[in-house]
């Protein structure tokens, strides 16, 4: 007999709702997936984030902990406190307090980011619910969930997902590398990307004879995987030869302070700006004329499916995800995941306009191949044949 109901019940769980690619995609599935099949839910350990804001009306939502934007003095010390407490108690406790009951049990569980989540739904007693875990990284080259503690080591978060009914990895390099982490299969799907929301504000304009320097973006969390800092060591090598440029990061994160201190110590300053986290990053990248991913390790990147939809000529080190993405330098310009290799890549880019032409239309082509329908009839594939095998 069929366990699914006439909608199925989904609860997936994060940890935050900070503007990262999983958190991300995540706003696009709980956006789109078609209510006349199913009935969503969120739960997060806290609702801190700027994409709290975007979760639809109509998803049951519940936090553990608060967003503590604005709070300051005891306030901030007190929830450190209850965010320490939290944190302290064991994942099983965190998914009574978390998941759903009765009569709103679900389906389906799915922890959609590596680490926390993925230890709770794990720990937890389903009830008869299947359980689905996502992986946005590398967990061979990125093992952040085990070098930050939540996992003691690799054979406990191994463990963990083997507690799971089906492991989903955004890309197949992400993937290849969770089969060997963790000694068991999974499948691919892409992030889901909505091509009418990303190019609501029109697609780029690439100028072949800019009258004022040419337009660098970054997209992303501030962080040291994503690579900002040599970034900016790459760039101040291509204006030590002369070459002129503006960059804009587009993002937050716990390196950001750093990279602001890097850029003027590097006398970047009037090359360089920090916008923070935008809601809609879209209306400014579509100002610029390159798109820049100098990650040291990916699991996707959705900011270069995003930029490509725009027509940007994307900039990328080969660190795994835009690998993918670009096929190897076949949509656009893959360097190596150095300095020296991001230096060599951009310096081709700023100073060919042909090379810019001929990327902004490989761009625009290679980004049909990433859509949100594909995404969304992916998922439905996967919860039919969790639920009725």
């Amino acid at each position: 007999m069929s366990r699914r109901r006439e909608k199925t019940r989904i609860v997936f769980y994060m940890e935050t709702l900070s503007g990262g690619g999983a958190e991300r995609a995540l706003m696009t599935f709980l956006k789109h997936l078609p209510r006349s099949r199913y009935e969503i839910a969120l739960r997060a350990v806290s609702a801190h984030g700027p994409l709290a804001c975007e979760i639809p009306s109509d998803v049951d939502f519940k936090a553990l902990l608060p967003s503590f934007e604005g709070l300051s003095g005891w306030r901030l010390a007190l929830y450190k406190l209850r965010y320490k407490l939290v944190y302290s108690l064991p994942s099983g406790v965190l998914h009574r307090l978390l998941r759903p009951s009765s009569p709103q049990a679900p389906d389906v569980e799915i922890a959609f980011v590596e680490g926390l989540t993925t230890k709770i739904v794990a720990a937890g007693e389903g009830g008869g619910a299947k359980r689905v875990a996502w992986v946005h990284c590398d967990l061979k080259h990125f093992p952040w969930p085990v070098g930050q503690g939540v996992f003691r080591d690799a054979s406990a978060q191994a463990r963990a997902y083997a507690a799971f009914d089906e492991v989903v990895a955004v890309s197949d390099v992400a993937l290849k590398a969770f089969e060997e982490v963790a000694a068991r299969s999974g499948v691919r799907i892409y992030n889901p990307v909505d091509h009418g929301a990303v190019t609501a504000f029109g697609e780029s304009v690439c100028r072949t004879s800019p009258d004022t320097p040419l337009r660098l973006v970054v997209v992303g969390r501030v962080t040291h995987v994503k690579g900002v800092d040599r970034l900016l060591d790459a760039l101040a090598l291509l204006a030590a030869e002369g070459l002129d440029f503006r960059l804009t990061v587009v993002g937050t994160g716990d390196a950001l302070a750093a990279c602001r201190e890097k850029a003027v110590s590097l006398g970047l300053r009037d090359k360089v700006d920090f916008t923070g986290f935008l809601d809609a990053p879209q209306a400014l990248s579509r100002e610029c004329d390159i798109l820049v991913c100098p990650s040291r390790h990916e699991g996707f990147n959705l900011a270069i499916v995003e930029g490509m939809m725009l027509g940007l000529p994307v900039v990328s080190t080969a660190s795994g995800g835009p690998d993918e993405i670009l096929e190897g330098g076949k949509w656009g310009v893959l360097t190596e995941n150095s300095v020296e290799g991001l230096a060599y890549g951009l310096r081709q880019m700023l100073t060919r306009a042909d090379l810019r032409r001929r990327c902004r239309a490989l761009s625009l082509r290679r980004s049909g191949d990433f859509n949100l329908e594909r995404s969304l009839e992916a998922f439905d594939r996967l919860i039919g044949k969790l639920l009725n095998p």
